[in-house]
């Protein structure tokens, strides 16, 4: 992961600022998804040795922000709180707390009560 740039390498595809739906249909990771709707990557991938499941968000069809899930460890939907203490831990690795501006856009660690979900956030400026 380079949040200094915003680059989140997936297999053979980095996702960046400014990437496109029309990049996006020309990856291996393209199966007939509209690029309206929330697009998840099919399977668990590994970003610097971790697992994820990555979702990816486009507005206008450009990318506006890619939501990873580390599920290095299992949760329940009652320990669903603890994941954002892991997702926490890995950004504090790349320096990162809660949430942090950069020139492309930020990186958040959320918990979402609606979705019982937590997250990592990179939010691309439109």
């Amino acid at each position: 992961m380079d949040f200094e740039n915003g680059i989140i390498k997936v297999d053979d595809e980095s996702f960046c600022p400014g990437y496109s739906f029309e990049m996006f249909r020309h990856s291996s990771f393209y199966k007939s998804q509209d690029g309206i709707r929330i697009i998840y990557l099919e399977g668990v991938k590994q970003i610097d040795g971790r697992n994820f499941i990555i979702s990816l968000f486009f507005r206008d069809y450009i990318i506006y922000m890619i939501s990873l899930i580390c599920c290095d460890e299992d949760f329940s939907p009652l320990t669903e709180k603890e994941r954002k203490k892991l997702h926490d831990n890995i950004l504090s690795q790349y320096h990162i707390m809660n949430e942090k501006e950069f020139f492309w856009g930020r990186v958040t660690s959320e918990y979402d009560d609606r979705s019982n979900l937590s997250s990592i956030n990179l939010i691309y400026n439109q």
